[in-house]
């Protein structure tokens, strides 16, 4: 099957094939946005675009790209207000359009670049599909408005053009590849990461061409030759990128719990790879075993040695899984495909039955993994188990939180990702750090003129930052305190002397509990809450926490709060 060259009709009918199972995998078995907290804090800034008709949070150019105090990459906001804007749909359908849309784009982008890798039509194929199904793609663009699938996606893109613009010397097409290359820093400071790709060509050239010249001598002479070329290639990159970049970012390499073996460093490794298979698929270990044959069959040219020096130039990044594994997944699955290729042209019959059977396999287990990775969210709530149709509408905790907030209220809850979730689909100022403190009021222009300067520290331990607000509090630092410590901290805060009418929001799944995105603390505020009576604050007898339930779900219990 390997062998056999597919007519254009027939490419193009399976291409199609392709591209209706990648909206096929993001086809919503939910009726709502993936409970996903960067999702609800992208949809905040969306709507926010849309009812306020600008970005609040572009003080400076920079914030355009992240860069200033107070803002966020605005490219995928932009770009989720825009689809809402020209279709219509809520915030919530234009993610779940866009999601789509870039698994469409995606499978054109991945067969387009496995062209520049691979020969012969099967193959080209067979990496479109494991590309397209790669568990933690799909996982990222499923119903969740993360810039991540879109960076993943224009970066591909801007690679696959500077190939064709520099083989086919198109000035246009390197024109565009750099465009979108500056594009990606308005979705996403992983966009840094595009520098890796420009060192794996640096070091193709430069390998390649030290090969070449030693094309005269015997096999087993070049053999070596090439061996020795890349163990220092990748101890070069590796020693020089390690202590700069895993150092700074202190990452742990241990990606999962599933081996715990002795020594140490054997279950780092194991774990890692079994993380990474789950995010690129069963692809990934073939492609491994199959570099030292790779090595030796595949034309020592830079071109086809690029996706392997992609991934030595990743190597000090490993720890990064989340924001790599996307990067790096169409090289992985070209080695992989173009090693399957090369073993199946050389096998004998009974082994191009095995290998047959391998392709079937990968294939099937392609469409598997995505689909039982994207299914443990199909079991997540929403806003409530409680929602209840008036007047053929649904109404929920976030609609009577909207339309019963008191003026001058600002809402916090002890789940942290639910406060996003409020946040995203209510008016309601839900208070916290970074831009959050824009769209709920407590900064804006005139707090950041004169107070902005250069965020000194050594590159990159906060690659997020490049300049800073001289004045800046912990928002969420204060929220954490108020929940821990409950009312006697509130009463020590300079921060809720200004905001001491507080609307809290209690996951009712976490009574006394806060839950922050890499933590949960026991907390006193809930259990004050609970105990606390409404009283007059002016009789001699009343609590010292006047405050009152206002509304019960099965999910949530809502607080009106006034900090004595």
């Amino acid at each position: 099957m390997l062998l056999t060259v597919f007519s254009k009709r027939t490419v193009l009918i399976l291409l199609a094939a392709f591209v209706l199972l990648s909206i096929a995998l993001r086809y919503p078995i939910l009726d709502h946005e993936r409970y996903q907290a960067d999702s609800y804090f992208v949809h905040r800034l969306s709507q926010s675009i849309l009812d306020e008709g600008r970005a609040m949070w572009t003080f400076n150019p920079l914030s355009y790209v992240g860069y200033y105090p107070f803002s966020y990459p605005s490219g995928a906001p932009f770009l989720i207000a825009d689809i809402s804007s020209m279709t219509g749909l809520s915030v919530e359908l234009s993610v779940l359009v866009l999601g789509m849309s870039l698994g469409l784009i995606m499978c054109l982008g991945a067969f387009c670049l496995a062209r520049e890798f691979l020969h012969g039509s099967p193959l080209v194929l067979l990496a479109t599909l494991l590309v397209i199904t790669g568990s933690r793609f799909v996982d990222t663009t499923y119903w969740v408005g993360s810039a991540r699938g879109i960076l993943v996606v224009i970066m591909i893109l801007s690679i696959l053009a500077a190939f064709r613009g520099s083989t086919m010397g198109n000035n246009r097409l390197l024109f565009i590849a750099a465009l979108m290359g500056v594009c990606c820093f308005s979705l996403h400071h992983m966009a840094l990461l595009y520098v890796f790709f420009g060192f794996a060509l640096v070091m193709t050239s430069g390998v390649s061409g030290y090969i070449r010249r030693l094309m005269s001598v015997r096999r087993r002479r070049l053999s070596n030759a090439v061996y020795i070329a890349l163990a220092c290639a990748i101890a070069a990159v590796s020693f020089g990128y390690i202590s700069a970049f895993v150092r700074a970012l202190d990452q742990s390499f241990t990606e999962t719990s599933l081996f715990d073996l002795e020594p140490a460093s054997v279950s780092i490794v194991l774990n890692m790879a079994a993380s990474y298979t789950n995010q690129i698929g069963f692809i990934l270990p073939i492609a491994v075993l199959g570099i030292p044959y790779f090595i030796r069959r595949a034309p020592l040219s830079p071109k086809n040695m690029y996706p392997f020096a992609v991934l030595i130039t990743f190597v000090p990044l490993l720890g990064l899984s989340l924001y790599i594994s996307m990067l790096i997944a169409p090289f992985v699955v070209i080695l992989g495909v173009c090693w399957v290729g090369s073993w199946f042209a050389s096998a004998r019959r009974r082994a191009k039955v095995f290998s047959a059977a391998l392709v079937v396999l990968l294939a099937a287990s392609s469409i598997l993994l995505p689909v039982w990775s994207v299914d443990r969210w199909n079991g997540k709530t929403y806003v409530t188990g409680d929602a209840v149709e008036v007047s053929h509408q649904m109404v929920c905790d976030a609609t009577y939180l909207e339309y019963s907030l008191l003026e001058g209220a600002f809402v916090i809850s002890n789940s942290m990702v639910y406060s996003s979730q409020m946040a995203s689909i209510t008016n309601a100022p839900v208070l916290g750090s970074g831009v959050g403190a824009v769209l709920a009021g407590d900064i804006d222009a005139e707090d950041l003129a004169g107070n902005v300067s250069l965020f000194v520290k050594e590159f990159p331990p906060d690659i997020y930052r490049l300049l800073r607000y001289d004045r800046e509090v912990s928002i969420d630092n204060n929220i954490y305190s108020l929940m821990i410590q409950g009312v006697h901290y509130g009463r020590s805060s300079t921060y809720f002397e200004s905001h001491s009418t507080l609307v809290v929001i209690i996951d009712n799944n976490w009574p006394s509990t806060l839950v922050a995105q890499y933590f949960s603390r026991a907390a006193e505020l809930p259990g004050e809450l609970k105990d606390a009576a409404w009283d007059d604050p002016s009789s001699e007898d009343s609590r010292s926490l006047p405050s009152y339930m206002v509304y019960l779900s099965a999910r949530v219990s809502l607080y009106y709060v006034a900090l004595p």
